[in-house]
Protein backbone atom coordinates (compact mmCIF):
# COMPACT_ATOMS: atom_id res chain seq x y z
CA UNK A 1 0.00 0.00 0.00
CA UNK A 2 1.45 3.34 -1.16
CA UNK A 3 1.81 5.81 1.85
CA UNK A 4 0.66 9.37 1.34
CA UNK A 5 2.54 12.44 0.92
CA UNK A 6 4.37 14.14 3.72
CA UNK A 7 2.73 17.26 4.10
CA UNK A 8 5.85 18.92 3.65
CA UNK A 9 5.96 18.04 -0.43
CA UNK A 10 2.35 19.57 -1.28
CA UNK A 11 1.78 22.39 -2.99
CA UNK A 12 -0.82 25.24 -2.25
CA UNK A 13 0.13 27.99 -4.02
CA UNK A 14 2.07 29.41 -7.37
CA UNK A 15 5.62 30.31 -7.24
CA UNK A 16 6.75 33.37 -8.02
CA UNK A 17 7.96 32.33 -11.61
CA UNK A 18 4.90 31.00 -12.62
CA UNK A 19 2.38 33.93 -11.39
CA UNK A 20 5.00 36.41 -13.10
CA UNK A 21 4.15 33.95 -16.10
CA UNK A 22 0.39 34.41 -15.86
CA UNK A 23 0.49 38.07 -15.30
CA UNK A 24 2.62 37.99 -18.41
CA UNK A 25 -0.37 36.25 -20.29
CA UNK A 26 -2.72 38.01 -18.82
CA UNK A 27 -1.30 41.64 -19.57
CA UNK A 28 -0.56 39.95 -23.68
CA UNK A 29 -4.92 39.12 -24.07
CA UNK A 30 -5.71 42.82 -22.71
CA UNK A 31 -3.00 44.09 -24.89
CA UNK A 32 -4.72 42.56 -27.57
CA UNK A 33 -8.57 42.66 -26.97
CA UNK A 34 -8.10 46.43 -26.10
CA UNK A 35 -7.31 47.45 -29.81
CA UNK A 36 -10.27 44.59 -31.22
CA UNK A 37 -13.30 46.40 -28.33
CA UNK A 38 -11.76 50.24 -29.39
CA UNK A 39 -12.35 49.17 -33.33
CA UNK A 40 -15.83 47.55 -32.21
CA UNK A 41 -16.65 51.07 -30.66
CA UNK A 42 -15.82 53.02 -33.66
CA UNK A 43 -17.57 50.70 -35.64
CA UNK A 44 -20.88 51.13 -33.97
CA UNK A 45 -20.04 54.81 -33.71
CA UNK A 46 -19.98 55.03 -36.88
CA UNK A 47 -22.88 53.41 -37.75
CA UNK A 48 -24.68 55.22 -35.69
CA UNK A 49 -23.46 58.64 -37.12
CA UNK A 50 -24.84 57.28 -40.50
CA UNK A 51 -28.20 56.42 -39.13
CA UNK A 52 -28.37 59.85 -38.06
CA UNK A 53 -27.76 61.55 -41.21
CA UNK A 54 -30.20 59.10 -43.00
CA UNK A 55 -32.79 60.35 -40.29
CA UNK A 56 -31.79 63.88 -41.44
CA UNK A 57 -31.85 62.99 -45.19
CA UNK A 58 -35.27 61.01 -44.51
CA UNK A 59 -36.40 64.79 -42.58
CA UNK A 60 -35.73 66.80 -45.33
CA UNK A 61 -37.02 65.08 -48.29
CA UNK A 62 -40.13 64.79 -45.80
CA UNK A 63 -40.42 68.87 -45.28
CA UNK A 64 -39.53 68.51 -49.58
CA UNK A 65 -43.11 66.83 -49.60
CA UNK A 66 -44.65 69.05 -47.45
CA UNK A 67 -43.82 72.56 -49.17
CA UNK A 68 -42.28 71.82 -52.42
CA UNK A 69 -39.23 72.82 -51.50
CA UNK A 70 -35.80 72.09 -48.75
CA UNK A 71 -35.40 74.37 -46.51
CA UNK A 72 -33.08 77.44 -45.69
CA UNK A 73 -29.83 76.38 -43.99
CA UNK A 74 -30.90 79.86 -41.68
CA UNK A 75 -33.57 82.23 -41.76
CA UNK A 76 -33.16 86.00 -41.57
CA UNK A 77 -29.29 85.57 -40.68
CA UNK A 78 -28.07 89.43 -39.18
CA UNK A 79 -24.62 88.14 -38.85
CA UNK A 80 -24.31 89.33 -42.29
CA UNK A 81 -24.05 92.63 -43.26
CA UNK A 82 -26.61 93.69 -45.51
CA UNK A 83 -24.62 95.09 -47.85
CA UNK A 84 -25.95 95.70 -51.79
CA UNK A 85 -28.79 92.69 -51.35
CA UNK A 86 -30.48 94.13 -48.12
CA UNK A 87 -32.06 92.23 -45.33
CA UNK A 88 -33.44 88.96 -45.64
CA UNK A 89 -36.70 90.02 -43.65
CA UNK A 90 -37.33 89.09 -40.72
CA UNK A 91 -33.94 89.21 -39.26
CA UNK A 92 -34.69 85.89 -36.87
CA UNK A 93 -31.13 84.01 -37.30
CA UNK A 94 -32.53 80.50 -37.08
CA UNK A 95 -31.02 77.47 -38.28
CA UNK A 96 -32.85 75.24 -40.86
CA UNK A 97 -31.87 72.20 -38.75
CA UNK A 98 -35.25 74.15 -36.46
CA UNK A 99 -37.57 73.72 -39.50
CA UNK A 100 -36.67 69.56 -39.50
CA UNK A 101 -38.02 69.02 -35.89
CA UNK A 102 -41.24 67.64 -36.60
CA UNK A 103 -39.87 65.46 -39.11
CA UNK A 104 -37.52 64.21 -36.91
CA UNK A 105 -39.70 62.85 -33.41
CA UNK A 106 -38.95 66.54 -31.98
CA UNK A 107 -42.65 68.00 -33.21
CA UNK A 108 -43.54 68.91 -29.11
CA UNK A 109 -40.46 70.73 -28.74
CA UNK A 110 -40.57 72.52 -32.52
CA UNK A 111 -44.33 73.72 -31.34
CA UNK A 112 -42.41 75.88 -27.94
CA UNK A 113 -40.82 77.72 -30.21
CA UNK A 114 -41.91 81.44 -30.73
CA UNK A 115 -41.73 81.18 -34.57
CA UNK A 116 -42.42 85.08 -35.05
CA UNK A 117 -39.58 85.93 -32.47
CA UNK A 118 -35.54 85.98 -32.86
CA UNK A 119 -33.65 82.60 -32.41
CA UNK A 120 -30.25 84.54 -31.77
CA UNK A 121 -29.66 88.18 -31.10
CA UNK A 122 -26.23 88.72 -32.40
CA UNK A 123 -26.46 91.58 -35.11
CA UNK A 124 -23.29 92.37 -37.09
CA UNK A 125 -24.33 95.54 -38.58
CA UNK A 126 -24.89 96.81 -35.42
CA UNK A 127 -22.26 94.65 -33.62
CA UNK A 128 -20.16 96.75 -35.76
CA UNK A 129 -21.12 100.12 -36.20
CA UNK A 130 -21.70 99.53 -39.73
CA UNK A 131 -24.88 100.89 -41.83
CA UNK A 132 -27.47 100.30 -42.68
CA UNK A 133 -28.99 97.69 -39.61
CA UNK A 134 -32.09 96.39 -39.90
CA UNK A 135 -35.14 98.60 -38.26
CA UNK A 136 -37.41 97.38 -35.04
CA UNK A 137 -40.04 96.12 -37.67
CA UNK A 138 -37.71 93.51 -39.58
CA UNK A 139 -36.25 91.82 -36.19
CA UNK A 140 -39.75 90.97 -34.23
CA UNK A 141 -38.66 90.40 -30.61
CA UNK A 142 -35.51 90.27 -30.74
CA UNK A 143 -34.35 89.36 -27.87
CA UNK A 144 -34.13 85.41 -27.70
CA UNK A 145 -34.08 85.45 -23.60
CA UNK A 146 -37.78 86.72 -23.25
CA UNK A 147 -39.61 85.05 -26.29
CA UNK A 148 -38.16 82.02 -24.54
CA UNK A 149 -36.39 80.31 -27.90
CA UNK A 150 -32.95 80.90 -26.41
CA UNK A 151 -33.97 78.22 -23.58
CA UNK A 152 -34.96 75.59 -25.77
CA UNK A 153 -31.79 76.29 -27.65
CA UNK A 154 -30.30 74.30 -24.67
CA UNK A 155 -31.62 70.85 -25.34
CA UNK A 156 -29.76 67.77 -26.67
CA UNK A 157 -31.19 65.87 -29.44
CA UNK A 158 -29.53 62.82 -29.73
CA UNK A 159 -29.63 62.70 -33.82
CA UNK A 160 -27.73 66.03 -33.61
CA UNK A 161 -24.72 64.49 -31.81
CA UNK A 162 -21.97 62.15 -33.62
CA UNK A 163 -21.48 59.58 -30.92
CA UNK A 164 -17.31 59.40 -31.84
CA UNK A 165 -17.33 63.06 -31.00
CA UNK A 166 -16.20 64.07 -27.56
CA UNK A 167 -15.49 67.56 -27.38
CA UNK A 168 -17.68 70.43 -25.94
CA UNK A 169 -21.00 70.14 -27.14
CA UNK A 170 -22.16 73.35 -25.33
CA UNK A 171 -21.71 77.53 -27.00
CA UNK A 172 -20.36 79.88 -24.44
CA UNK A 173 -22.75 81.44 -22.34
CA UNK A 174 -23.02 85.25 -22.92
CA UNK A 175 -21.17 85.51 -25.66
CA UNK A 176 -21.82 88.46 -28.22
CA UNK A 177 -20.95 86.33 -31.00
CA UNK A 178 -22.01 82.97 -30.03
CA UNK A 179 -24.31 82.94 -27.35
CA UNK A 180 -28.40 82.87 -28.68
CA UNK A 181 -28.50 86.10 -25.92
CA UNK A 182 -26.21 88.27 -24.32
CA UNK A 183 -29.05 88.52 -21.21
CA UNK A 184 -27.66 88.80 -18.13
CA UNK A 185 -30.46 86.76 -16.53
CA UNK A 186 -29.59 83.54 -19.24
CA UNK A 187 -27.09 80.98 -17.58
CA UNK A 188 -28.03 77.92 -20.18
CA UNK A 189 -25.66 77.25 -23.54
CA UNK A 190 -26.58 76.54 -26.85
CA UNK A 191 -26.14 72.92 -27.83
CA UNK A 192 -24.03 72.36 -30.64
CA UNK A 193 -24.96 69.98 -33.80
CA UNK A 194 -22.34 67.94 -35.56
CA UNK A 195 -23.81 68.00 -38.53
CA UNK A 196 -24.83 71.26 -40.85
CA UNK A 197 -26.23 72.08 -43.96
CA UNK A 198 -23.96 72.75 -47.26
CA UNK A 199 -23.47 75.96 -48.37
CA UNK A 200 -21.05 79.05 -49.04
CA UNK A 201 -19.09 80.26 -46.63
CA UNK A 202 -19.13 83.29 -47.90
CA UNK A 203 -22.52 83.80 -47.24
CA UNK A 204 -21.75 85.80 -43.67
CA UNK A 205 -20.67 88.70 -45.91
CA UNK A 206 -23.77 89.66 -47.19
CA UNK A 207 -27.39 89.02 -46.36
CA UNK A 208 -29.78 87.53 -49.37
CA UNK A 209 -26.34 86.75 -50.93
CA UNK A 210 -27.69 82.41 -51.77
CA UNK A 211 -31.08 84.46 -53.86
CA UNK A 212 -28.34 86.31 -56.01
CA UNK A 213 -25.64 83.82 -56.28
CA UNK A 214 -25.58 82.86 -59.52
CA UNK A 215 -27.06 79.08 -60.57
CA UNK A 216 -23.42 77.41 -61.46
CA UNK A 217 -22.30 77.82 -57.92
CA UNK A 218 -25.27 78.20 -55.90
CA UNK A 219 -25.17 75.28 -53.67
CA UNK A 220 -28.57 72.95 -52.41
CA UNK A 221 -28.57 75.35 -49.12
CA UNK A 222 -27.94 79.02 -48.04
CA UNK A 223 -29.66 81.44 -45.79
CA UNK A 224 -33.37 82.04 -47.47
CA UNK A 225 -32.66 79.24 -49.64
CA UNK A 226 -35.26 77.62 -51.13
CA UNK A 227 -34.41 74.53 -53.32
CA UNK A 228 -36.61 72.30 -55.35
CA UNK A 229 -35.03 68.73 -56.25
CA UNK A 230 -35.94 69.90 -59.92
CA UNK A 231 -33.21 72.70 -59.65
CA UNK A 232 -30.42 70.57 -58.68
CA UNK A 233 -29.37 69.75 -62.04
CA UNK A 234 -26.22 67.75 -61.38
CA UNK A 235 -28.44 65.15 -59.88
CA UNK A 236 -29.10 64.74 -56.42
CA UNK A 237 -27.10 61.64 -55.92
CA UNK A 238 -23.64 63.60 -56.82
CA UNK A 239 -24.88 66.75 -55.12
CA UNK A 240 -23.87 67.29 -51.11
CA UNK A 241 -26.72 68.49 -48.64
CA UNK A 242 -25.16 67.78 -45.55
CA UNK A 243 -22.33 66.74 -43.49
CA UNK A 244 -20.48 66.58 -40.20
CA UNK A 245 -18.12 69.29 -38.51
CA UNK A 246 -16.41 68.99 -34.76
CA UNK A 247 -17.53 70.57 -31.45
CA UNK A 248 -13.92 71.44 -30.91
CA UNK A 249 -12.92 74.70 -33.26
CA UNK A 250 -9.61 76.56 -33.11
CA UNK A 251 -11.37 79.49 -34.77
CA UNK A 252 -14.85 80.34 -33.58
CA UNK A 253 -17.07 77.90 -32.43
CA UNK A 254 -19.36 74.36 -33.44
CA UNK A 255 -22.36 76.06 -34.59
CA UNK A 256 -25.69 75.82 -32.35
CA UNK A 257 -28.81 73.71 -33.83
CA UNK A 258 -31.42 76.10 -32.91
CA UNK A 259 -29.69 79.43 -34.27
CA UNK A 260 -27.24 81.18 -36.10
CA UNK A 261 -24.32 83.29 -34.57
CA UNK A 262 -21.27 85.08 -35.85
CA UNK A 263 -20.07 82.95 -39.36
CA UNK A 264 -22.82 80.63 -38.74
CA UNK A 265 -23.61 79.59 -42.41
CA UNK A 266 -23.62 76.13 -42.56
CA UNK A 267 -20.59 73.73 -43.57
CA UNK A 268 -18.35 74.53 -46.92
CA UNK A 269 -16.35 71.64 -48.95
CA UNK A 270 -14.24 74.32 -50.30
CA UNK A 271 -12.30 73.96 -47.13
CA UNK A 272 -11.61 70.44 -47.14
CA UNK A 273 -12.17 67.54 -45.18
CA UNK A 274 -10.26 67.30 -41.43
CA UNK A 275 -8.71 70.35 -41.66
CA UNK A 276 -7.27 70.35 -38.14
CA UNK A 277 -5.58 73.02 -35.95
CA UNK A 278 -2.19 71.00 -34.93
CA UNK A 279 -0.33 73.26 -31.79
CA UNK A 280 1.13 72.03 -28.24
CA UNK A 281 -1.78 70.22 -26.47
CA UNK A 282 -4.00 69.59 -29.14
CA UNK A 283 -4.19 66.51 -30.86
CA UNK A 284 -5.28 65.57 -34.33
CA UNK A 285 -7.82 63.56 -35.05
CA UNK A 286 -6.25 60.47 -33.80
CA UNK A 287 -5.35 61.98 -30.55
CA UNK A 288 -8.20 62.11 -28.01
CA UNK A 289 -9.34 65.61 -29.03
CA UNK A 290 -9.17 67.38 -32.11
CA UNK A 291 -9.93 71.10 -33.14
CA UNK A 292 -11.20 71.77 -36.55
CA UNK A 293 -9.31 74.76 -37.80
CA UNK A 294 -11.81 76.63 -38.15
CA UNK A 295 -16.14 77.36 -38.56
CA UNK A 296 -17.70 76.16 -41.90
CA UNK A 297 -15.46 73.05 -42.03
CA UNK A 298 -16.20 69.73 -42.88
CA UNK A 299 -14.45 67.46 -40.30
CA UNK A 300 -15.07 64.38 -37.61
CA UNK A 301 -13.36 62.18 -35.18
CA UNK A 302 -13.49 59.49 -37.44
CA UNK A 303 -10.46 58.04 -39.05
CA UNK A 304 -9.96 59.41 -42.52
CA UNK A 305 -12.73 61.49 -43.57
CA UNK A 306 -16.32 62.47 -42.49
CA UNK A 307 -19.76 60.89 -43.39
CA UNK A 308 -21.56 63.25 -46.14
CA UNK A 309 -25.29 63.22 -46.99
CA UNK A 310 -26.15 63.40 -50.36
CA UNK A 311 -29.54 65.49 -51.89
CA UNK A 312 -31.02 61.82 -52.76
CA UNK A 313 -30.68 60.78 -48.91
CA UNK A 314 -27.50 58.26 -49.35
CA UNK A 315 -25.06 58.98 -46.87
CA UNK A 316 -21.43 58.07 -47.93
CA UNK A 317 -17.82 58.89 -46.42
CA UNK A 318 -15.61 61.33 -47.76
CA UNK A 319 -12.09 61.15 -47.20
CA UNK A 320 -9.97 63.42 -46.19
CA UNK A 321 -7.56 62.85 -49.65
CA UNK A 322 -10.44 64.32 -51.71
CA UNK A 323 -9.21 67.40 -53.34
CA UNK A 324 -11.09 70.72 -52.62
CA UNK A 325 -11.50 71.35 -56.08
CA UNK A 326 -13.72 68.04 -56.55
CA UNK A 327 -15.20 68.70 -53.15
CA UNK A 328 -16.49 72.12 -54.56
CA UNK A 329 -18.10 70.44 -57.76
CA UNK A 330 -19.68 67.92 -55.17
CA UNK A 331 -21.08 71.23 -53.18
CA UNK A 332 -22.83 72.86 -56.41
CA UNK A 333 -25.75 71.90 -57.61
CA UNK A 334 -25.90 72.96 -61.18
CA UNK A 335 -21.65 73.49 -62.52
CA UNK A 336 -22.10 70.92 -64.95
CA UNK A 337 -19.84 68.31 -62.74
CA UNK A 338 -21.12 65.29 -62.72
CA UNK A 339 -18.71 63.48 -60.10
CA UNK A 340 -18.18 59.68 -60.08
CA UNK A 341 -17.02 59.13 -56.75
CA UNK A 342 -16.30 55.91 -56.91
CA UNK A 343 -13.38 57.34 -58.49
CA UNK A 344 -12.74 59.47 -56.19
CA UNK A 345 -10.01 58.80 -53.87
Amino acid sequence: MCSPRPPSARRDAFTLIELLVVIAIIAVLIALLVPAVQKVRESAARTQCINNLKQLGVAMHNYHSVYNHFPPSSKGIMSAYSGAYGFNSPCQNMSGLVMLLPYLEQEALYKQFNMSAAFGDFNAPTYYGTTPVPTASQIPNPDAYTSGNAALAATFIPVLRCPTDNGNPLEPIGSPHYSPTTNGAFTKAGVKTSYDFIASSTDYYYSNLWINTPIYTKRIFGDGSNTKTTEIRDGTSNTLAMAETCFNVWNGTCPAWAYRGWVHVGLDPANGINNYFIASGVQGPTGTFGYMYSWAYIGSMHSGGANGLFGDGSVRFLTQTIDTTTLTQLACMSDGSVIDLSKVP
